[in-house]
Parts: structure tokens; C-alpha cells; sequence
């Protein structure tokens, strides 16, 4: 899924996660605490990826504090932007298409 956002001009996609990583997010999603939150935070930013030249690469690299595009991390509103579409468009669709009490 490609995307773009408002605050910049590049183009993003969702990075492949699979299911025992987005339950690991779901169990770690606690507003309240900051140390959970921003957890989460760093979760998305990594399975989030941005089209520089002719190659995708991770906003923040696992473990690792490199940022694509440079400077994005001193962004607020981009990073803002890149985790509200990850939770409506991506996150909260996996979970109610995998809510199998519905079916």
C-alpha cells in the first residue's frame, strides 16, 4: 500500500509485518504510558518505508537511530502523519478482518 502525506513530498508504503509482530503492537498500545507508547511509536516508524531514488528504505532503521528521509525524526506533523495512516488504514483493518467473532 503507497501513500503520501501532506508534510512531504515523498511517497511511503507499510512495510510487510507479520501477525505475531502487529499482536506484539497491539499488546504494547497504552496511551498512558510513554515508555509503551513510544515503543509503539518506533514499531510503526520501522515498518513504514519511503521511496528515495529507486529504492525503498525504513523511515527509522531497526535499532538504529538513521532516519530516511534525513531529518524527518525533527518532523513532528510527518511523523504524526505516517502513524495515523498506519493505525486507520493498516492497523485498525487487519484486526477487524481478522476478527473472526464476526463471522
Amino acid at each position: 500500500m503507497e501513500f503520501n502525506i501532506k508534510t512531504l513530498p515523498n511517497d511511503f508504503r507499510i512495510a510487510k509485518m507479520n501477525a505475531l509482530e502487529a499482536l506484539a503492537m497491539r499488546s504494547v498500545i497504552d496511551f498512558d504510558n510513554f515508555e509503551s507508547t513510544y515503543k509503539m511509536l518506533t514499531l510503526i516508524i520501522e515498518h513504514i518505508e519511503v521511496r528515495l531514488d529507486d529504492k525503498w528504505l525504513p523511515v527509522k532503521e531497526k535499532g538504529r537511530e538513521i532516519y530516511y528521509p534525513v531529518g524527518i525524526e525533527d518532523n513532528i506533523y510527518a511523523l504524526n502523519e505516517l502513524v495515523e495512516v498506519f493505525l486507520n488504514d493498516y492497523f485498525k483493518p487487519l484486526f477487524l478482518k481478522s476478527d473472526v467473532s464476526k463471522n
